[in-house]
């Protein structure tokens, strides 16, 4: 009986050996898969796990061993199994989220929209009418696509949505086929809608690598202005921010741009303010913004205030400065509560006061100038709490709650090949902000036609700073923040400087 005992005791012992030899295996074989690691750090891990592999066989197969090692070898190595299969199943999914939480596809929303007083009702009261539709929707074919699958009707394009709208209660249309992103730019108090459907963009055949040997590039960032749980790629944006990055020496340069910003719309000799260029696209919005800063920016990145709101609550609390003492008001029951912010710091505690407090503009003189100031104050507070080590804790949740909700040009493998980088060259980012300035004014828009409306006439003077800042990162210099703007302008030699001014190189 005691010899029937004593194999099954090494029988077991063996098998967890075995157990430990696999999840080893498993765990090594995770970490080559999802490539975060540098081969600087591979090489060490994979030799770390021979040797404890050789040690364990040692101590419980050698037969020489006294039990009480043996045991205890077996007990240790079972543990060891369970955090290594553990781990390898964290960084798996963890790796999955990412990719997932990046999207390139999504989808948008279109209307049908008649005339406030006529007997229309529905898609098949205009079957054989005329349908207007806006020239500057890249979509419209595909739009048209799905409507003439029930329908049969002549579409007329025109230029501008005032022109839309007009040709709409004049009886020239029967009907307007539009994005809803547009839907606020004309007069909703005259029309309604009758019938509405989607359309789904794949945009991964456009996906950009960054380039990790120069180590430097620009980064537009756009929150958009609406709590749809998925993300549109033509839709207004109510946050406009670029990033300008330098991996090597691990600055961050953070310009706020204001919503309203009355700046041309690549590609056309035409003016509009900046939220509404992100109607026709985010690459659109991010290349006009490159040209009045003289700078390439290639990359974006869009989520709207539903992802905002999943991801903070994992993040809080945070204390973000501001600048004055305010209450917000419930301008959108989604937000929800009315909140109190003092001058100084103030300590975020959930997801609604979080989106209150980046989202004020009517609480201040400066509108929307101070609500840029307030928007970088509160990226850098993330940055800095999201590279925490208590935060890696939460990672898993945090990449689960933002599944699909970001739009990107950047490709898979960059994204992951970004957070490789910043693994492997350990390291908190020195993050520099700067907010760009204007007058205000009230003028005709692209996207509106012939109605005036408000814009921000950009500040020559923040557009040249802006510039010069963003050439320091660019040059892996650390950005004079302190040194006075008029100073700075005429002491510079960046070529980025140009020797005209901003209305020279665009005549308004």
């Amino acid at each position: 009986m005691k010899k029937l005992f004593n194999k099954f005791i090494y029988t077991f012992k063996k098998f967890f050996l075995i157990i430990f030899i696999i999840s080893s295996i498993i765990f090594y074989i995770t970490l080559l898969t999802i490539n975060i690691l540098d081969t600087k750090y591979m090489i060490p891990i994979g030799i770390t796990l021979f040797i404890i592999n050789l040690i364990f066989s040692f101590l419980i197969l050698r037969k020489k061993n006294k039990k009480r090692t043996k045991i205890t070898s077996s007990i240790l190595s079972t543990l060891l199994s369970i955090i290594l299969l553990f781990t390898s199943s964290v960084l798996w999914n963890t790796y999955s989220s990412i990719k997932d939480m990046f999207s390139n596809s999504s989808s948008i929303s279109y209307s049908l929209l008649v005339e406030n007083t006529s007997h229309y009702q529905n898609i098949i009261d205009i079957d054989n009418k005329s349908i207007g539709y806006y020239k500057e929707d890249k979509y419209t074919e595909k739009a048209e696509n799905i409507l003439n699958e029930q329908i049969k009707v002549e579409y007329i394009g025109y230029s501008s949505l005032d022109a839309l709208y007009e040709a709409l209660m004049e009886g020239r249309i029967q009907a307007i086929m539009i994005m809803d992103s547009y839907k606020d730019l004309i007069n909703n108090n005259d029309t309604r809608v009758i019938y509405t459907f989607k359309i789904n963009i794949n945009h991964s055949g456009k996906t950009k690598d960054i380039n990790f040997e120069n180590g430097t590039f620009a980064l537009f960032i756009s929150g958009q202005d609406s709590f749809s749980s998925t993300v549109s790629e033509t839709s207004r944006s109510d946050v406009n921010m670029l990033a300008v990055i330098n991996l090597k020496t691990k600055e961050i340069l953070l310009v706020s741009i204001p919503r309203d910003y009355y700046i041309p719309i690549h590609g056309k000799n035409s003016y509009d303010k900046l939220t509404h260029i992100s109607l026709y696209g985010s690459d659109i919005a991010a290349s006009s913004i490159g040209d009045i800063l003289d700078t390439n920016i290639d990359y974006f990145i869009k989520f709207n205030f539903t992802t905002f709101m999943k991801a903070i609550e994992y993040l809080l609390p945070l204390d973000v400065y501001s600048d004055y003492e305010f209450t917000t008001d419930i301008y959108d029951e989604t937000i929800g509560n009315t909140y109190h912010f003092n001058q100084g710091y103030n300590h975020i505690t959930n997801g609604e006061m979080a989106l209150q407090f980046v989202r004020a503009r009517k609480n201040f003189a400066e509108g929307d100038r101070q609500r840029g100031i307030n928007q970088t104050r509160f990226l850098k507070a993330v940055i800095h709490k999201g590279t925490q080590p208590s935060t890696l804790l939460k990672y898993k949740d945090i990449l689960k709650s933002m599944n699909g909700t970001f739009l990107t040009n950047i490709s898979d493998d960059s994204i992951i090949e970004m957070i490789k980088y910043i693994i492997n060259h350990n390291g908190e980012f020195h993050i520099s902000n700067y907010s760009l300035d204007g007058s205000d004014a009230y003028k005709p828009t692209y996207s509106t036609g012939n109605n005036i409306v408000y814009v921000m006439i950009p500040n020559q003077e923040t557009i040249e700073v802006a510039s010069i800042y963003i050439q320091a990162i660019l040059n892996g210099e650390v950005p004079d923040t302190q040194k006075d703007p008029a100073d700075l302008i005429n002491s510079s030699t960046s070529k980025s400087v140009k020797k005209y001014s901003y209305e020279e190189r665009f005549p308004i």
